[in-house]
């Protein structure tokens, strides 16, 4: 076994990584079921633009408001 796997050091870098990639992964892989989802509605193609309108603007307004609210703390 080579010495970097037998380190206690790099097996707790890897249990801390471990789980951050796999929520990464989580976060992409639910826009395509949500998208899968929503394109089995009539309209579907109504339907998924007006989501992905409507998740731009969530993201777009709460990333503004997590800064302002960063900016006003003393």
């Amino acid at each position: 076994m080579p010495k970097i796997i037998k380190d206690s050091s790099f097996i707790r870098i890897l249990i801390f990584f471990i789980p951050l990639a796999v929520s990464a992964s989580l976060t992409s892989i639910s826009h395509v079921i949500i998208n899968g989802t929503l394109s089995r509605a009539d309209h579907a193609e109504v339907i998924i633009a007006n989501y992905a309108i409507a998740f731009s603007l969530l993201e777009s307004l709460n990333g503004r408001s997590w800064f302002l609210g960063k900016r006003a703390q003393p």
